[in-house]
């Protein structure tokens, strides 16, 4: 039948753009973390860094960001803030609300050693009360701007030496594209 086979061809076609897609999203940010490692490169400081990784992120969908470094004798992740830019007043509800002491995001960081989704480590969290906190913490970040977000655990010999964050309306980042800004 025409009509069907013209179904098939549009199906072919919609399947073929959906990967030259995908494919230029993994080249763009190729292009963006080889601009950015350059940057860095170049950069004889550490506001330099930081507008350059800013930049990054911000071209990701991303606007806010974490870098930390654990504490030798940190057992729960906590760490070292090095650098980052967060919504004004996060902080203090993260702290008075006492979020850090569920924080599935910090709690994982230290389990996985690779990169991961936010959002998608509440699901691993064993008791179901957890999980609505979890779910609240998310809901509030969420009123501040940070909707979605990944972490980058940063392992070395001896361990979990730290992770960045990034946070922000953002996307959602293919697996290559994560692999690829991972190993900036």
């Amino acid at each position: 039948h025409p009509g069907s086979s013209r179904s098939q061809f549009e199906e072919r076609l919609s399947a073929k753009v959906g990967t030259c897609f995908i494919f230029c999203r993994v080249i763009a940010s190729m292009h963006n973390v080889f601009q950015f490692l350059t940057q860095c490169y170049e950069a004889k400081t550490e506001d330099l860094f930081l507008t350059s990784f800013h930049e990054l992120i911000h071209r990701l969908g991303f606007n806010f960001y974490r870098i930390m470094q654990r504490d030798v004798e940190d057992l729960t992740f906590t760490g070292t803030v090095l650098a980052e830019h967060l919504p004004n007043g996060w902080k203090e509800v993260y702290h008075a609300k006492k979020y850090g002491a569920i924080d599935p995001v910090k709690r994982t960081l230290g389990l996985l050693h690779q990169p991961f989704r936010c959002r998608d480590v509440v699901a691993m969290l064993p008791q179901a009360t957890q999980r609505k906190r979890a779910a609240k913490l998310f809901q509030d970040a969420a009123r501040f701007g940070l909707r979605e977000g990944y972490a980058f655990p940063i392992h070395g010999r001896s361990g979990l030496l730290g992770g960045v964050y990034i946070f922000g309306d953002g996307r959602l980042l293919s697996t290559s594209e994560l692999f690829i800004i991972d190993t900036a």
